[in-house]
């Protein structure tokens, strides 16, 4: 994460000179994620929510500030108050890979962390499953493999598989 907040930042300055709300919205969500990711979960709440009650428009935008905040919620026992519920009543949220790859992984970390989600291993299998064929999602298909082995599942990969995810 070396650079990464201050590139973050050269990108949130770059859109708000530009006036373009909707890539500054992304990118906060964006860093939300990467407080998360730094075990920075009240950062990441509060980053997240300024997305969300901001002045940011519903849609796609919101996406990565909906997982932040969703996620960092879980993570402190504290309910996700529908913010999931709106990022899976995105259009693209049942077919596009870049939706529904996360969200399984958030049902996937909250029925580990205890708080059971119907379906969670099923869609993480589901996610899994369409994510293999891909070229482009690499760390998505890693994410999902070790949420499936924590789940106890286990996670058939063939060597060209294993040679196409992210370096250990």
């Amino acid at each position: 994460y070396q650079g990464l907040f201050e590139r973050i930042q050269e990108g949130i300055d770059a859109a708000a000179a530009r006036d373009n709300s909707p890539l500054d919205g992304y990118m906060r969500g964006t860093r939300a994620l990467a407080l998360l990711d730094l075990g920075r979960a009240k950062e990441a709440i509060a980053e997240a929510e300024f997305v969300i009650c901001g002045p940011y428009p519903r849609g796609i935008i919101r996406f990565t500030a909906q997982l932040a905040l969703a996620r960092a919620r879980i993570r402190l026992g504290l309910p996700d108050e529908g913010t999931l519920d709106e990022a899976r009543a995105l259009p693209t949220a049942r077919r596009d890979i870049m939706r529904l790859a996360p969200l399984a992984v958030v049902d996937a970390e909250a029925h580990w962390l205890g708080a059971p989600r119907s379906g969670a291993l099923e869609a993480l299998r589901a996610a899994f499953d369409a994510t293999l064929p891909t070229q482009g999602q690499r760390w998505a298909l890693a994410e999902i493999a070790l949420w499936l082995k924590l789940l106890g599942e286990e996670v058939n990969l063939s060597a060209e598989d294993l040679s196409r995810l992210p370096p250990a």
